[in-house]
């Protein structure tokens, strides 16, 4: 499966929070805790971040599950440096928190395609 996280808190850096290579995380009760469910090793990743971006594409490396928290890792795949509307255009992506203009709704954290 692939996955679209939202990291576009500047001063959030998964990173710094949770060491090398994270680059995602959701917890209990925010949006995406229920698509995020299923995700593994191997999977790909891209992460819309503060500029509304999409720098690079990750596969996916580690994943923490802790009590109430996923914390996702990823190493870069391929280079996309691309706005996010138009990733999700091109990829068909649809959520509920996706408006039918592509654009993130309030809460959007993660969605997933094939």
């Amino acid at each position: 499966m692939n996955y679209l996280f939202s990291a576009i808190e500047p001063s959030y850096v998964h990173k710094d929070l949770f060491g090398a290579g994270a680059i995602f995380d959701v917890e209990t009760g925010q949006q995406g805790w229920d698509e995020i469910q299923n995700i593994k090793v191997g999977d790909k990743a891209a992460v819309i971040n503060s500029k509304r971006n999409i720098p690079v594409l990750y596969e996916v490396t580690k994943i923490e599950k802790l009590d109430r928290q996923f914390v996702v890792f990823g190493k870069i795949v391929e280079r996309i440096d691309m706005h996010y509307e138009k990733f999700i255009r091109q990829n068909q992506i649809t959520n509920s928190r996706i408006s039918p203009s592509h654009q993130m709704r309030q809460g959007f954290n993660v969605a997933v395609w094939e």
